[in-house]
């Protein structure tokens, strides 16, 4: 069963018109004509391997397209994964380089005050009781209840 297609139809009848024009020309037979009409609709209407290829193409062109898509998107999305987790461990880290810092600020203070509250308390150790008596600067400083 051969399909003829309507443009193929129309090549035929424009050659076998063509063919009976000059007929009386050629010393050849009106059945070639028809064999050779009947090859090239045979022709037409099959597609060939190039047609099937570019129906195909697009087809497969797509599926390209989509799985290499689909690996950008996926790639694209590990990154994004790996860039907020490192966005959340650099905001941990600093939080924790932050405290820290301040409990380091702190414990210097401490020591500080610690060393100068010593150094305080061996200066007033190392004054004299007749000092404390006559210096009235220096008796405030002893003087639990300053008026």
């Amino acid at each position: 069963m051969y399909m003829i297609s309507h443009k193929s139809l129309k090549g035929s009848l424009a050659a076998f018109r063509l063919q009976a024009r000059f007929s009386a020309r050629r010393a050849f037979s009106q059945s070639a004509l028809m064999f050779n009409a009947k090859d090239s609709a045979e022709e037409e209407t099959k597609p060939t391997d190039g047609e099937e290829a570019g129906a195909a193409d697009p087809v497969e062109e797509l599926k390209a397209k989509l799985a290499k898509k689909e690996k950008e998107y996926v790639e694209l999305k590990d990154a994004y994964v790996r860039s907020k987790a490192d966005f959340i461990n650099l905001q941990e880290t600093t939080k924790r380089e932050i405290q820290k810092a301040r409990d380091f600020a702190l414990q210097k203070f401490a020591k500080d005050l610690i060393e100068s509250i010593d150094n305080f308390g061996h200066a007033l150790g190392a004054v004299k009781e007749d000092s404390i008596k006559t210096n009235d600067e220096i008796k405030l400083l002893y003087d639990e209840n300053p008026a």
